[in-house]
């Protein structure tokens, strides 16, 4: 699988470094190597007690062919033919056999158990290792990604990823068994080793080649499964547009493509599955027959026992079972290689790397707060996810060379029509985006914290949803709703702030819900409140309270405005037009320019200007 990472040069914006085919011109063994080996390094010692066991089950099941070919000349062969066989060699058969059989059992009891820790283990790391990412990475590389393959990755191909580890110790011990049996086979007589070493070099090649095949179908399984969460995801993500537009048959439908896609590329990798698992199953009972074959006339010339035969047999009858583990090991292989490249590609997007510099906590005056310098963004367009290509392209740029700064205690409001870049502005200041050009410098203990348009509650009480989880006394939480004017209505609430409000805060309104997330805010007294059209779903009344209580606090503000109350409580008024700065001033100066004042007077609640 390719990819691609996007570098966000200071000098050169973004830069699509391709990382090529990270495993390109790298097979599945060789791969299925690596996740191998990176499962061990997970959890090196429960996949060195569960390989302890697996070889001693192995090495028991070979003893026990012996022991039963033994037992066979010892006790069984004696009493068909009329001899009388004694008690001792009765119970020392039995008792011989009863003790592999013991032996046995707790060695498959060590690899079954001990694999199961080391593979969940694995998978644990593995989604730990892909959700810290996600949360690492900057808000373009997310949303370049569609949320429902970003879950697949998480969920189905992980698991996915994890399939090969779960016949790994059997599969180990499928090879010191085959060793170990093809040395006892030849042990018995040559023939019989013989008859084996021809079988078992046929099984693998089958195998391999059975491999080969269905890389390709697994890898376009894995993207088909990543596409159907996707259109499920947003379907429910959307579901009120979805019941209010009458969409329910549409989605329906489209949900029912890309099932059928899934489906047939499920049926792809079925039928390379009808063709060669028969074979592989059938290719262990022609080795029986033959080994019957072969059997009887060396019992005819006196050079095996009926033991040796029925040993050998048991031996290749017991073999078939591993064997048909180890094809499904290499069966799983190439979906459990190919759902960790998928895993890889994503991991090897950081778009963190080369913007580190853009954000400085050095050249600010003492009564700055935040400064923006000839600063430049572009957004990454959406990415082009395909088991042999995952890359991205950039637009053009949404700001350009745009310089201010906010001193303490200063509110600023960003005026402008849709689309000219107030809210990447926002999302610059609260450190969400990297500058592609130019610097956004703070200090570095700046506490700067955003409340935006949608405001997100959790299904949780309005307390947690306020505090998430950080240690804040009850009264400056109350001290907090009261500035953000929501004490008096959460106090309403059946259990006041421990009132859980359900997914999405879905119990509130719109207005209270952004009065929630707005004291989210202000619980935490921030050095720089960013407000992103926060306050769009208030009352205008209760808005203006919420802002004036604001500035009372003498609280250094940045503000998207879309209110003419608002931008008259603004210190400053930063006028945005096609990504750039086109004016700065107090509202009454800024009317002196007739785009502005159109603008006011057409798309900010028709108020007088």
């Amino acid at each position: 699988m390719s990819a691609a990472v996007v570098a966000l040069s200071p000098t050169l914006g973004p830069v699509v470094v391709a990382l090529g085919k990270p495993n390109e011109g790298s097979g599945i063994t060789r791969r299925g190597i690596r996740l191998i080996l990176r499962s061990f390094k997970a959890d090196p010692k429960n996949h060195a007690i569960a390989m302890a066991g697996a070889i001693l089950f192995a090495l028991t099941l070979v003893q026990f062919t012996r022991t039963i070919s033994w037992a066979t000349d010892n006790t069984v062969v004696p009493a068909l033919s009329g001899e009388t066989v004694t008690a001792t060699n009765a119970f020392a058969s039995a008792g011989a056999v009863m003790g592999i059989i013991l032996l046995r059992g707790v060695g498959e009891a060590l690899r079954r158990y001990f694999l199961a820790i080391a593979e969940y283990r694995t998978e644990e790391l593995w989604r730990a290792e892909l959700f810290d990412h996600y949360i690492e990475q900057p808000l373009p590389i997310l949303r370049a990604h569609p949320q429902g393959r970003l879950i697949a990755h998480i969920d189905s191909d992980v698991n996915t990823a994890g399939t090969a580890l779960k016949p790994l110790a059997f599969a180990v011990a499928t090879v010191v068994l085959a060793i170990a049996g093809l040395v006892s086979l030849f042990e018995i007589h040559v023939w019989f080793g013989l008859v084996a070493s021809v079988l078992f070099p046929t099984l693998a090649v089958l195998n391999q080649r059975f491999s080969r095949v269905v890389e390709r179908p697994a890898a376009e399984v894995q993207r088909a499964v990543g596409d159907v969460t996707s259109v499920a995801h947003e379907s429910f993500d959307g579901v009120m547009m979805v019941k209010t537009l009458g969409r329910q048959e549409a989605e329906v439908k489209r949900f029912e493509a890309e099932s059928r896609v899934l489906k047939q590329r499920r049926l792809t990798v079925g039928r390379i599955n009808t063709f060669y698992q028969p074979m592989l199953r059938v290719l262990p009972n022609i080795g029986a027959v033959l080994m019957i074959l072969v059997g009887a006339v060396l019992i005819d010339q006196g050079s095996v026992s009926v033991g040796d035969l029925i040993g050998a047999l048991t031996l290749l009858s017991v073999l078939a079972v591993p064997l048909r583990i180890f094809a499904f090991f290499l069966q799983s292989m190439p979906p459990s290689v190919v759902a960790l490249d998928r895993i890889d590609s994503f991991l090897a997007h950081d778009g963190r790397s080369g913007a580190s510099d853009n954000q400085l906590t050095t050249g600010l005056n003492t009564d700055e707060v935040i400064r923006f310098e000839n600063v430049q963004f572009r957004y990454l367009q959406g990415a082009n996810e395909h088991p042999s290509n995952d890359s991205y392209s950039v637009d053009e740029p949404v700001l350009d060379d745009i310089s201010f700064s906010l001193r303490k205690g200063e509110t600023v409001a960003l005026v402008g029509n849709t689309g000219v870049g107030k809210t990447t502005i926002a999302e610059l200041a609260s450190g969400l985006l990297n500058p592609t050009k130019g610097y956004v410098r703070r200090p570095e203990d700046l506490t700067l914290l955003p409340v935006l348009q949608e405001a997100f509650l959790f299904n949780d009480s309005v307390e947690q949803n306020v505090t998430l989880g950080a240690t804040i006394p009850a009264d400056r939480v109350h001290e907090a709703a009261q500035l953000a004017q929501a004490h008096s209505f959460i106090s309403d609430l059946p259990e006041g702030y421990g009132t859980v409000i359900g997914e999405r805060g879905v119990t509130l309104s719109g207005g209270q819900r952004q009065r929630v997330a707005l004291t989210r805010a202000l619980a935490r007294r921030p050095d720089l409140l960013v407000l992103d059209d926060a306050t769009s779903a208030i009352d205008p009344l209760v808005e203006s309270a919420i802002l004036q209580s604001l500035r009372d606090q003498e609280l250094t503000m940045l503000v998207i405005a879309n209110r003419l109350s608002t931008i008259r409580l603004a210190d400053r008024v930063l006028f945005v037009q096609a990504g750039t700065i086109a004016a700065s001033g107090t509202h009454d100066e800024l009317l002196e320019l007739g785009d502005y004042r159109s603008l006011v007077a057409s798309e900010l609640d028709g108020q007088s200007v």
